[in-house]
């Protein structure tokens, strides 16, 4: 049906290598994070077609230091595209 409003939380399960046609970026690195980014910005497009409202909730804090500090990095991409 038909929406105003969206409200989504993406992410939590992207932190890993991605291939692109023949192309296999590690995670994190300089490629992946420019596919992410435009991957972020056609989901933000298609959410917010004909005057939609999303709101995109980033990743919430993870137990382990490690994944945690990768996940900032995730909520500061989509934060970058958002903008």
């Amino acid at each position: 049906q038909p929406y105003e409003v969206m409200v989504a939380m993406f992410g939590a399960n992207d932190l890993q290598g991605m291939q692109v046609g023949e192309e296999v970026y590690p995670v994190l690195s300089d490629g992946w994070k420019k596919e992410y980014a435009s991957r972020v910005g056609a989901a933000m497009e298609q959410l917010t077609a004909g005057g939609r409202v999303a709101y995109w909730i980033e990743l919430p804090p993870m137990r382990s230091p490690e994944f945690d500090q990768k996940v900032q990095q995730l909520n500061q991409l989509m934060k970058a595209e958002a903008d």
